[in-house]
């Protein structure tokens, strides 16, 4: 039905921006002002100011009296501070709904098709859910073609041609902090140590669609594409370049030999987290360390 292959697009697109997250956190477009990735990818979001919860009034979609109509300026001028009412995110709330469920029952989201059904033309809390919808997704797309556009090889005087036009160690730094502070500072603390200690489900990348395994080897996936210089598509296509490790073995063999090996360990300690990530941290809290840790 629509509804599946709307939360299929979903996870699809959300896969492929997971895989560029290595191209944050150094001076690239898509933390550039204005933050693309805050409008984009920032999580984790407050459902409550979005939509209906168990114990929320219904949130933008319900507020008529302050939001009677909700456009591209309306969730703009809205999102200030940690109240983040656009990107991948909130489009996944909408398409999933609260996961409430113990861990255990390895469920997603409880949201169905039925809040987007308009078998009563006149339910105006479900035009206006898919009004939302549909206002957020186009402006995902504008903005993910801005930032495409701004590595685009064919164009000129974009960020691309002036990243690979500058200084090679400035350019070398960039790279590095951006696969340094995506592994350490995202990905182990952030992502990882900071959810499982805590404990709270909802502060997971992909908390209502159960994502967030794949939201981590993705990331992991797009570290190895730098570091190794070769990308894969979606549909096949093999993009390959001089890679960090072969330039690495140019001056230390050794070390470059020591980076492989931590790129297959790192691949190796991902792999072995099962799949849901809000299971298997609900496990590691009664039963003590396991793959998560």
């Amino acid at each position: 039905d629509g509804f599946s292959v709307c939360r299929l697009a979903w996870q699809s697109a959300k896969y492929q921006y997971a895989q560029c997250a290595p191209l944050r956190f150094n001076e690239g477009p898509v933390d550039s002002s204005p933050n693309y990735h805050r409008q984009m990818g920032a999580w984790p979001i407050n459902p409550a100011i979005i939509d209906y919860t168990l114990s929320g009034d219904g949130g933008l979609v319900a507020d008529l009296e302050n939001f009677p109509v909700i456009d591209e300026k309306v969730l703009e001028e809205a999102s200030t501070g940690t109240n983040l009412l656009m990107g991948l995110h909130v489009i996944e709330f909408l398409l999933w709904g609260l996961d409430v469920d113990d861990p255990e029952d390895i469920t997603v989201g409880y949201r169905t098709f039925k809040d987007y059904d308009l078998v009563d033309s006149s339910d105006v809390i479900i035009q206006r859910r898919r009004m939302y919808l549909k206002v957020l997704s186009a402006k995902l797309f504008a903005d993910l073609t801005v930032v495409r556009n701004q590595w685009d090889p064919t164009a000129i005087a974009n960020f691309r041609e002036e990243f690979v036009g500058q200084e090679v160690n400035k350019a070398m730094k960039q790279i590095l902090t951006g696969l340094g502070t995506l592994s350490r500072a995202e990905m182990a603390e952030r992502a990882i140590d900071n959810v499982r200690l805590m404990g709270i489900e909802e502060n997971e990348i992909s908390a209502y669609s159960d994502h967030t395994i794949f939201d981590l080897i993705a990331m992991n996936s797009g570290i190895e594409a730098i570091t190794k210089g070769s990308y894969t598509a979606v549909d096949g296509t093999v993009t390959s370049g001089l890679s960090l490790v072969a330039l690495t073995a140019l001056y230390d063999e050794e070390l470059s030999n020591q980076i492989i090996a931590q790129l297959e360990l790192n691949t190796e300690a991902i792999d072995a987290i099962p799949a849901p990530f809000d299971y298997q941290m609900s496990q590691e809290l009664v039963f003590g360390d396991g793959p998560i840790a």
